[in-house]
């Protein structure tokens, strides 16, 4: 049965009791994981490459580096509480970058979390069993945010009335609008402009347009502005909130009287454009500054659309660089989809398809993963939570933090004569070959009793 369904354009989707589901992100072998997620029951739920009947659950059996009996995950409906444990599993479990130790108390899985069970990736989410959904191929994602943010675009396209966009920069608010427009069926063109681009003296020109002659010392021709270019259709202003004081008025007229007076024009012009907007400011924080006017604002945001940061729908991350990125299967590693997944992805959709043009271009490297962990806040290196989420308690935790630029599964291991010139460079010092190997100490120390090495005996003796 499918996860989603497409509700009629009159019918909202009814109010549904959140329940916690797990989302397959990635396995080595699968690779990029889209089927449905798996919804959690009330009691224990077991994750493991070969489950026996006793222990009911979900078989992660495309990664075999997943125990038989890995996991076990504990729901509580009383207090919408959700936990993990590991269970002496061989290739280990972690909670955003932590790992868990067998036999420690569960630790808590909040919303958003990421939990990766021997080299596959899963996320929790409380969420409904149904939800509303509409074919809207170019809004990638599996995650509810998108799911609604598609349907109620779909709801809104065949309205008139203007939409005000909000989200951060980089969320994808023009092609947002674009599928606004697209699907409303208006006669004219969808017209993007950027508020923030133009200079100051030409704004009215470039919204509203000018008669012919009509400046001082000049033969201009008249010519037609935003508004009048997209007649029957959608003007799409970006970046509202740059828009001077001055200019907020002219707007807001046209918004009332549906007409638009070129700069020289002697009469008004019917315009019948459909005004879509969008902005990464605050604009009651504007308002209340004085550089928006509230009528104005009321006016834009009669219907209104937010879209979510990347970080706040990390089950889309991997699909989204496969949609940039056709062929990113071939450069992801179980390295870079740990960084992937605990980026906090500030510069949202758009950075994203700046790191796929990098995958493409010159595939996997650790400049690339450090500049993905640059990208991540204290916080989520701690919680690897999404934003709205509670701080994880993570008390079935190690007592110390397995930090990014450290990560405990690491690939490929160096030889033995990779780990002998190493141990000669730094004298034996295995915290220098750690970080020198981008690895833990432990690591290092697990290396050496794989190829019989002491570190001792490259140690300079004391004279």
């Amino acid at each position: 049965m499918s996860d989603t369904v497409t509700l009629p354009q009159a019918v909202r989707p009814p109010l549904a009791k959140k329940r916690p589901r797990l989302y397959v992100l990635y396995s080595p072998q699968a690779g990029i994981e889209r089927s449905a997620a798996h919804s959690l029951p009330d009691g224990a739920t077991y994750l493991g490459r070969r489950l026996p009947e006793a222990h009911e659950g979900i078989q992660l059996d495309a990664d075999p580096s997943v125990s038989e009996v890995h996991v076990q995950i504990d729901v509580a409906d009383a207090n919408d509480l959700v936990t993990v444990r590991d269970l002496g599993s061989k290739n280990g479990t972690w909670v955003g970058t932590q790992r868990l130790q067998a036999g420690n108390p569960p630790s808590d899985l909040p919303d958003g979390t990421v939990l990766r069970v021997g080299a596959t990736f899963l996320l929790l989410r409380f969420e409904p069993s149904k939800s509303a959904d509409a074919p809207i191929p170019a809004l990638v994602g599996r995650s509810l945010a998108m799911r609604e943010l598609r349907a109620r675009l779909h709801r809104l396209a065949p309205e008139s009335a203007p939409v005000l966009l909000m989200g951060e920069t980089g969320t994808g608010k023009e092609l947002a609008a674009h599928e606004l427009h697209a699907r409303s069926h208006r006669k004219g063109a969808f017209v993007p402009r950027n508020c923030g681009a133009f200079p100051h003296a030409l704004i009215e020109s470039e919204l509203f347009g000018h008669a012919s002659h009509s400046f001082t010392g000049s033969g201009t021709k008249a010519r037609k502005g935003a508004f009048l270019i997209a007649d029957q259709g959608t003007l799409f202003l970006d970046e509202i909130g740059e828009l001077p004081l001055s200019q907020q008025v002219k707007l807001l007229r046209v918004l009332e009287e549906g007409t638009i007076t070129p700069i020289g024009a002697d009469s008004a012009t019917p315009c019948r454009a459909r005004i879509v907007t969008a902005t990464h400011r605050d604009l009651d924080a504007e308002v209340a500054a004085g550089r928006f006017r509230a009528d104005l604002r009321a006016r834009l945001a009669h219907l209104l659309v937010e879209l979510p940061p990347v970080r706040a729908r990390r089950e889309d991350i991997l699909l989204l660089l496969e949609h940039s990125h056709a062929d990113v299967q071939r450069a992801l590693s179980i390295d870079l989809v740990h960084d992937l997944l605990q980026s906090d992805w500030r510069g949202n959709v758009r950075g994203l398809k700046a790191v796929a043009d990098r995958l493409r271009i010159e595939g996997d490297s650790e400049t690339l993963r450090k500049s993905l962990r640059l990208d991540q806040s204290p916080r989520d290196a701690v919680t690897s939570a999404a934003d709205t989420a509670p701080a994880s308690r993570a008390n079935g935790a190690s007592g110390s933090q397995v930090p990014p630029a450290a990560r405990p599964y690491r690939l490929p291991a160096p030889s033995k004569s990779d780990l002998i010139e190493l141990l000669r460079k730094h004298l034996g010092t295995v915290a220098n070959v750690a970080e020198e190997l981008d690895c833990s100490r432990r690591q290092v120390q697990r290396y050496l009793t794989q190829h019989d090495l002491d570190a001792d005996d490259f140690r300079v003796p004391r004279q």
